[in-house]
């Protein structure tokens, strides 16, 4: 079962990772589909934190694309710890994409 986008580009991002979410994990523990018959992709990046992000997208939308789950490579956790950490204050992440 891959992950099928619609025939309309998606409006924003949020609305692609929700799909590919629901899609993941279903797949993901699917018991149905033995785990040999299902297609994955690690991502590794040996690169700077901004070539990695860039990467890291590229990767995901391709994997999506391709039918493949996607995981990202243990290495990657210290490289992305800052940048992905809570902000050290409240915001809304629609309110935040609306207002640009």
């Amino acid at each position: 079962m891959p992950f099928k986008q619609p025939e309309v580009p998606y409006d924003c991002p949020k609305q692609f990772i929700e799909d590919y979410s629901t899609w993941h994990t279903k797949m993901l523990f699917d018991t149905a589909i033995p785990c040999h018959k299902k297609q994955i992709f690690v991502y590794n990046s040996a690169v700077g934190l901004g070539d990695s992000g860039l990467t890291l997208d590229h990767r995901l939308f391709e994997s999506a694309t391709l039918g493949r789950l996607f995981f990202v490579g243990q290495g990657l956790q210290k490289i992305f710890t800052i940048g992905l950490s809570d902000p050290g204050f409240e915001w809304i992440y629609d309110e935040a994409i609306k207002k640009g």
